[in-house]
């Protein structure tokens, strides 16, 4: 039989150096080979492009598996149309966590998209290869499936819909490595970033997020000996790769891995290419997260701002109403300033995540908690929008109606192409669905947020502004949140330029979100503004870039920023920081005005 698994993505500004290795797939294509060996013929695809090659070679599989993300799902529908209607024989098969969880909401699913002939829910080894077994003993075409009684794959059949949720998943020492079996070689030849998984679950239950649903808050380890044999496997065959990722939710949990982080330590020294390794670390065990990031060498450089090589405390948020609202259990606030202080003792940089408009949060609570973030000494503020991926609790229509939560949607950053079939080009673009208002936090509070937090990103994340946001904060007690919300709110006779510029973000930022998918795409089908996407980044990117190179621009900014200090201070230290920060300009302009010149001699 053949079978081919596909975990597509765009690739249209995303090389193959920047992509993960589909170790959600080659899971599967290894289970598989251990329950059918040869009689099953596997092959994985990343890119859709290859895929649709392939297929219009007309070499069609018996079963196409599709895994399922917020990344990939009109990529997904696109594809899954295009092939049930060319090659309707091919059985279509999804599985992955985007997805909400009732049963209802899985048979309005399967309604909306004819083209799918099953949905596999949580863990897919098992339930892919039950449909397989099926397949070997009935034919291609799903008849009677129900009486099989299998667990966790939901179909409709003579129009009536079938489902057997379970969260008995079977032994997880019992599946094979996808790393030890080869599944994933042809990716890391190529240079994809491997990916691994020592465990799987999450016993914390945030409503924001899938990873901790009730059906898999259970934590099941994989053998440590298969760990160290996947991560000896990859070093000693792919030595160059710079960069590894670890997909565990909460890397610390146990004990077993400070040993993990010690053989980590032990491969980065014989293999000098591998600069980041990258974890998700646990919550509320902070002596073993601080010993395992001495062990990881992570550091903090003082030349340059980067969350890569630093140590993670993920707040999310600090106001007990909204911790209660998103069920996150944080680590005591009062304790938050000795760890940090601990990390930055060994040399260690803290970044933190921090999410806003959350259930029953205010622009105050979040003005708060970024006063706290700063006042802890987190040296890296990775601020992020709030958004709603089906499956998690917030996504559901009670919450959304709870706490008048409003949403609008924006492209997923680089997630969006043309693809070339041999029946015409499918076009897919990929979207997000991100708060942007509630009963208690308003749009126009949105988007001033959202402004604060992209000069907390530029000032205080990147460095541009530091020197100065340090000094105010350290010997005047000025936090740089009260500082840089004064700056962005700085009347336009003092800095005209950059004034405009704070508009102009906020304005693009209105433009961008939509206020439905149809929406969206119906304003992408215009070819103009889909030709636009091909330039299309954040569009806070855009206005760093800006002050980057635009001199005026930038004093401008130092304008606001002296007069938003008003009489706190006005001393020799201040204004020499200032003189500091202005010849820290970088003239662009100038730069390659320089090197054409040095070429045209």
């Amino acid at each position: 039989m053949k079978v081919y698994l596909a975990d597509l993505v765009h690739g249209i500004s995303l090389s193959k150096q920047e992509a993960t290795v589909p170790l959600n797939i080659a899971n599967i294509g290894a289970y598989l080979n251990k329950v059918f060996g040869d009689k099953v013929d596997l092959s994985l695809y990343k890119y859709p492009d290859e895929l649709l090659s392939v297929i219009a070679l007309e070499d069609k599989p018996t079963v196409l598996g599709m895994s399922l993300y917020a990344w990939n799902a009109d990529l997904n529908r696109k594809v899954g149309q295009y092939i049930k209607t060319y090659y309707p024989e091919v059985l279509i098969v999804m599985g992955g966590p985007s997805m909400r969880q009732s049963p209802k909401d899985l048979e309005d699913f399967l309604r909306c998209n004819e083209w799918l002939d099953a949905y596999v829910m949580y863990e897919g080894e098992r339930p892919f290869a039950d449909i397989l077994k099926y397949i070997f003993a009935n034919g291609s075409v799903l008849k009677n499936l129900s009486s099989y009684n299998y667990k966790n794959i939901a179909f409709l059949e003579k129009d009536k819909f079938y489902c057997n949720l379970s969260s008995d998943f079977g032994d997880i020492t019992e599946l094979p490595s996808p790393y030890l079996t080869g599944y994933l070689d042809k990716f890391l030849v190529e240079g994809f970033v491997p990916l691994f998984e020592t465990n799987r679950g999450c016993p914390f239950s945030c409503t924001f997020c899938t990873w901790g649903l009730s059906s898999l808050n259970k934590v099941r380890r994989f053998p440590i000996e298969r760990v160290f044999a996947e991560l000896d496997y990859v070093s000693s065959r792919y030595p160059n790769l710079p960069e590894w990722i670890f997909a565990d939710a909460n890397f610390g949990i146990f004990g077993r891995d400070v040993e993990i982080a010690k053989k980590i330590r032990e491969i980065r020294k014989r293999t000098p290419e591998l600069k980041e390794v990258c974890t998700w670390d646990a919550k509320n065990n902070q002596e073993r997260n601080s010993q395992i990031a001495e062990i990881l060498d992570r550091w903090v450089s003082s030349s340059q701002y980067s969350n890569q090589d630093m140590t993670t405390l993920a707040v999310q948020n600090l106001s007990p109403i909204v911790l209660s609202n998103i069920g996150r259990k944080n680590i005591h606030l009062k304790d938050l300033p000795s760890i940090v202080d601990d990390y930055h003792e060994q040399g260690i940089g803290v970044t933190t995540d921090v999410m806003y408009a959350l259930p029953e949060e205010t622009f105050e609570d979040a003005m708060e908690t970024m006063r706290k973030c700063f006042d802890i000494g987190f040296d890296y503020l990775a601020y992020r929008r709030t958004l709603m991926l089906p499956g998690c609790e917030m996504e559901t229509t009670d919450s959304r109606e709870k706490f008048g939560l409003k949403t609008k949607f924006l492209i997923h950053r680089g997630s969006y192409g043309e693809y070339i079939a041999r029946h015409g080009v499918l076009r897919a673009i990929e979207s997000d669905e991100t708060i942007v208002s509630s009963h208690t936090f308003s749009e126009d509070d949105a988007l001033t947020f959202h402004v604060l937090t992209w000069l907390v990103y530029y000032g205080w994340n990147h460095g541009r502004l530091r020197p100065v946001l340090e000094y105010l904060m350290n010997d005047h007690k000025v936090n740089p949140a009260d500082f840089l919300l004064e700056v962005i709110n700085c009347e336009r006779k003092v800095a005209p330029k950059f004034v405009d510029l704070i508009s102009n973000i906020r304005q693009e930022l209105r433009d961008t979100m939509f206020n439905s998918v149809d929406e969206l795409k119906n304003y992408y089908s215009n070819y103009e503004n889909w030709k636009s996407l091909l330039k299309f980044t954040k569009v806070e990117y855009k206005y760093n870039a800006l002050l980057y190179s635009d001199h005026l621009l930038f004093e401008d900014l130092c304008c606001a920023i002296e007069h938003s200090v008003g009489d706190i201070v006005h001393d020799k230290t201040f204004e020499d920081l200032m003189s500091y920060t202005r010849e820290k300009f970088i003239d662009i302009d100038r730069i390659a005005d320089s090197e054409i010149l040095q070429r045209g001699k």
